[in-house]
């Protein structure tokens, strides 16, 4: 076999066969760095989801418990609505480990205040009358009890803001 015309060929050859490894490399990169920049955006995307649906309950657990504390004043027994701050602390658990303390000060805040609507629903039940008339203490109690649950409630959302847009680099 004559390997001189081989030989001769072979630098006509050389710009092709690196042309065509830079074409193979260049759809893997761009492919890779496509599917890189894809998955940021998704996750940046989940994360501000799930940070705007814990924002949610959040101010779905004030306004049920505001609702609750209302249903007592009138007695209304209909008011059975599970307390969204299940959902709350799924979610933090989930997506955001790193604002457990807040929501755990939040729960902690709030089992005072819920205690005094136990202990008023307790206190209607056995002589109406008598709480009635003692409605301006119930609501001095209820108010000792809000102002930290609300304190904390403040800083859980504040908390919640900040982690969300510090994970999305806004």
């Amino acid at each position: 076999m004559d390997w001189s015309s081989i030989i001769s060929e072979l630098p006509d050859t050389i710009p092709v066969v690196v042309g065509g490894l830079l074409a193979i490399g260049g759809g893997v990169a761009g492919q890779y760095l496509t599917e890189r920049l894809t998955h940021n955006r998704e996750e940046k995307k989940l994360i501000r989801e799930k940070g705007e649906a814990l924002v949610r309950a959040l101010y779905a657990h004030r306004d049920w418990f505001e609702m609750t504390w209302k249903a007592v004043l009138t007695r209304d027994t209909t008011h059975d609505a599970p307390s969204p701050l299940d959902e709350a602390v799924a979610l933090q658990l989930l997506y955001f480990p790193e604002l457990k303390r807040n929501l755990q000060e939040l729960e902690l805040a709030f089992y005072p205040l819920y205690q005094v609507i136990t202990d008023q629903r307790e206190e209607q039940l056995k002589d109406w009358t008598a709480w009635s008339a003692r409605i301006p203490q119930h609501l001095a109690a209820y108010r000792e009890k809000y102002v930290p649950y609300l304190a904390a409630w403040h800083a859980a959302v504040t908390a919640v803001t900040k982690a969300v847009r510090l994970r999305i680099g806004a």
